[in-house]
C-alpha cells in the first residue's frame, strides 16, 4: 500500500490549551487496565485527597470521569501532572461547543399565510426534489382520520425508531410534537414524584434531560433544537398541514445548548451516553467545534459499539475540513456521517464547510422551514439556514429506513445513504460521495436489502497520544535533534538559541504514527451513472504533534490517506516495521518533496517512531531553503 502524507506546519504564539474550555474542569479516561473498581476507587480518592479534585460525573462504561479541580490549581497544571499517573490514558480540558447555524438569533418566524405560499413553490426543494416526506409500507393513510387526537390515529407499524436530538433542548407543548405524539417517553418513569423510578441517574427523565440544568424540563430557550426536531420529523410527515398525522418515529430532545447555544463538551458526552443507554437509534447533532476531544471521540466510538447511528453538522465557515476539521463532524468513527449544506439549485451553500476526505455528503440547508417554539400561546413555523438544518434531514431519512429495516446496523445504513444519493456535479472534489441526500431511493433500498450482520472493526486510539512531556517516544527525540543543532555556550552568538528551525525538526515531524489514528470509514464515491462506486473505505490516517523549539510554538498537522480501497493492519505495520513515505509541503505550498522513513521501536523510550534515512542532502538543503526567512512569534 502507498501511503500519501501532507505535512501542514503552522508556526503559532498560541498556548497548549487554547481553544476556549470551562474553567477549572478537566475529562479524565483510566487506562484499560485500569478498569477494576478498587483501582478506579483508589484513583478517585487520591485525586479528591491529593489534588482536591471533585468527581462531577462517571461514565463507567467508558471508564471516563468528570473532574472539578482545586479553585487553586489551574487546568494546565492539573493536566500536565495527570497526565504522569501510570492509571490515567488522556486527561483534557473541557472544551465548549456551539450550535451550527450561520449566526445568531436567524430563526425568522412566518406567518400561516406565508408558510402556505412557501409549502406551494419554494418548499418543493427542501423536501420533494430529496424525496420526502417518505410514507413506510404498511402504514395507514393517517392523516386522513379526520380527528385531530393521537389516540385516533392507528398506525400498523411494528416498529418505532427513536431520534436523540442533541441540541438547545425541545418545546414539547407545540401542537406538531402534540399531536402527532413525537415526543419520546420513558415509559419506564413515574412523572413528578422526585423519584429515578428506572435507575437510570436521572430523576423524572419523562421525555428527555436538560442536562443544563439538570432536570426533566426540555425548554428550549433558543429555538435552534424546535426547529431541528421538526426538520427531522418532516422525512416521514408533513409537519406543515393540520390535523397532523401520527409520527412514524419518537424524537428524544437531550438539552445541553444553552440559550446562547454554547455547550460544554461533558454534557454532549453525556447526552450521547444517555441516548445510547436509554434506546435511541440515532442521535443528531446539529453542533460543533475546532477542537479535538478525546473524550467526545471516545464517546462517539461508544455509540458506534452499540449500534447507534450519529450524524453530525459539517460546519458553516465556508472552510474545508480536510486541513480545518470540525468536531463532531470530522471524527474517523465508522458510522458517523457528516452532513454539508446545499441551496435549492443543489450546489455547495457559501457558509458550508466542505472536504473531500472529511465531509461525506449534502443535503438542503438554507431557509428551511421547520418548527420553531411557540410564543404567546402561538405555535408556528420558521426558516433558518446551516449545517444545522441539513444534517436532521438525514438523520430522519435514517429512522425511516429503521422502519423497513429495524435489525439494519448503523454502517449499512451510512452506505445505503451514500449509495441512493444524487450525484451533484457541482459537487464534485468538494465532499466525498459528490451527491446530496435522497430520501426515497434509500428508504426503498432499506426495504429490500440483505441485513448485514456485523460492522467493521473499529478500535478507538485518540488523536493526541503524546503528552505534554518531552520523555515520551516522538516529542523527546524531536527535542533531541534539535538541541544538537544549537551553538556551543560561548559561540559566535554569545550562547544564544538560534531561532532558525533546523531541517531535522520539520523532517522528524513525521513521528506522527504514535500510535496511528486510523480512520475506517467507508467512502463510496458516487457517479452520475451510478456505477463504479467504492466498494471499500478510502483510508485516513492524521495527527497533530507539538513542540516549543527555542522560544518558538510549532505545530504539525499530519494527514494521509491510502490511494486505494485497502485494509491495514497497523499492529503488523509497528511490528515488522513498515515504510512510510511522506510528502513535505512548502509553507506557501508551492512545492512538494517525498521523503521516506521507517517504523522502528526505540527500546529506551519504550515507543515507536519513524526513522529517516540517507535523506539526500538536496532534499535537507530545499527545505532549509523552505524555512530560512521564517520569523515565529515567541510562544507564550
Amino acid at each position: 500500500m502507498r501511503t500519501i502524507c501532507v505535512l501542514l506546519l503552522l508556526l503559532l504564539s498560541l498556548p497548549v490549551y487554547s481553544l476556549e474550555y470551562v474553567p477549572g474542569e478537566v475529562i479524565v479516561k483510566m487506562k484499560p487496565s485500569s478498569g477494576q473498581q478498587n483501582s478506579i476507587q483508589n484513583f478517585i480518592s487520591k485525586v479528591s485527597t491529593d489534588r482536591k479534585m471533585e468527581l462531577k460525573q462517571a461514565f463507567k462504561d467508558m471508564n471516563m470521569y468528570h473532574y472539578k479541580i482545586d479553585d487553586q490549581d489551574s487546568v494546565h497544571n492539573a493536566i500536565s501532572d495527570l497526565e504522569m499517573d501510570p492509571d490515567v490514558e488522556f486527561v483534557e480540558p473541557n472544551y465548549i461547543v456551539r450550535k451550527a447555524t450561520v449566526f445568531d438569533n436567524q430563526l425568522q418566524s412566518m406567518t400561516p399565510e406565508e408558510v402556505a405560499l412557501m409549502k406551494a413553490t419554494a418548499l418543493s426543494t427542501q423536501t420533494s426534489d430529496i424525496g420526502l416526506p417518505i410514507t413506510p409500507s404498511g402504514r395507514q393513510n393517517l392523516g386522513e382520520q379526520g380527528e385531530n387526537s393521537v389516540s385516533s390515529k392507528v398506525t400498523a407499524l411494528s416498529f418505532v425508531p427513536v431520534v436523540a436530538v442533541v441540541d438547545t433542548g425541545l418545546d414539547i407543548n407545540h401542537d406538531v410534537f402534540v399531536d402527532s405524539g413525537a415526543i419520546w417517553t420513558n415509559s419506564a418513569e413515574i412523572p413528578s414524584n422526585g423519584i429515578d423510578d428506572d435507575g437510570n441517574g436521572y430523576i423524572d427523565d419523562v421525555n428527555g434531560w436538560n442536562f443544563v440544568s439538570k432536570n426533566g424540563n426540555m425548554l428550549d430557550d433558543e429555538g435552534h433544537g424546535t426547529h431541528v426536531s421538526g426538520t427531522v420529523l418532516s422525512a416521514g410527515m408533513d409537519i406543515f398541514t393540520t390535523p397532523y398525522e401520527a409520527s412514524p418515529m419518537k424524537i428524544m430532545p437531550l438539552k445541553f445548548l444553552d440559550h446562547t447555544g454554547s455547550g460544554k463538551t461533558s454534557d454532549a458526552i453525556s447526552a450521547i451516553y444517555y441516548a445510547v443507554n436509554n434506546g435511541a437509534h440515532i442521535i443528531n447533532n446539529s453542533w460543533g467545534g475546532a477542537g479535538y476531544s478525546a473524550s467526545l471521540h471516545e464517546a462517539i466510538a461508544y455509540s458506534y459499539f452499540n449500534e447507534v447511528s450519529f450524524t453530525a453538522a459539517a460546519g458553516n465557515s465556508g472552510s474545508n475540513n480536510d486541513s480545518s476539521p470540525m468536531y463532531p463532524a470530522s471524527y474517523d468513527v465508522p458510522h458517523l456521517m457528516a452532513v454539508a449544506a446545499t441551496t435549492s439549485l443543489d450546489d455547495l451553500a457559501s457558509f458550508s464547510n466542505y472536504g473531500y476526505a472529511s465531509v461525506d455528503l449534502g443535503s438542503p440547508g438554507v431557509f428551511i422551514l421547520s418548527t420553531i417554539p411557540c410564543s404567546g400561546g402561538t405555535c408556528g413555523h420558521g426558516t433558518s439556514s446551516g449545517t444545522s438544518m441539513a444534517t436532521p434531514f438525514v438523520s430522519g431519512i435514517a429512522a425511516m429506513m429503521l422502519i423497513e429495516a429495524p435489525t439494519m446496523l448503523p454502517y449499512q445504513i451510512k452506505e445505503i445513504i451514500f449509495g441512493e444519493s444524487d450525484y451533484i456535479a457541482d459537487l464534485d472534489n468538494l465532499i466525498n460521495t459528490e451527491s446530496r441526500i435522497n430520501g426515497t431511493a434509500s428508504v426503498t433500498n432499506a426495504s429490500t436489502a440483505s441485513i448485514d450482520a456485523t460492522q467493521p472493526d473499529y478500535t478507538f486510539t485518540p488523536l493526541r497520544t503524546l503528552a505534554s512531556s518531552s520523555s515520551g517516544g516522538g516529542c523527546g527525540l524531536v527535542k533531541n535533534m534539535y538541541q544538537q543543532q544549537q551553538p556551543k555556550a560561548g559561540g559566535g552568538n554569545g550562547g544564544a538559541k538560534s531561532t532558525k528551525i533546523p531541517w531535522s525538526v520539520f523532517m522528524i515531524l513525521g513521528l506522527f504514527g504514535l500510535p496511528f489514528a486510523i480512520a475506517q470509514f467507508m467512502k463510496k464515491k458516487s457517479v452520475s451513472t451510478q456505477v463504479n462506486r467504492r466498494k471499500h473505505e478510502r483510508f485516513k490516517m492524521e495527527s497533530t504533534v507539538s513542540m516549543e523549539i527555542g522560544g518558538k510554538k510549532v505545530n504539525g498537522h499530519v494527514n494521509c490517506i491510502s490511494q486505494g480501497g485497502v485494509r491495514m493492519n497497523t499492529q503488523e505495520l509497528l511490528e515488522k516495521g513498515g515504510v512510510i513515505k511522506m510528502v513535505i509541503s512548502s509553507p506557501d505550498g508551492s512545492e512538494q518533496i517525498e521523503v521516506s522513513g521507517q517504523i522502528v521501536w526505540e527500546s529506551d523510550k519504550q515507543s515507536y517512531g519513524v526513522q529517516f534515512k540517507n535523506v539526500a542532502d538536496e532534499v535537507s538543503d530545499q527545505i532549509e531553503n523552505w524555512t530560512k526567512d521564517l520569523s515565529p512569534e515567541p510562544y507564550k
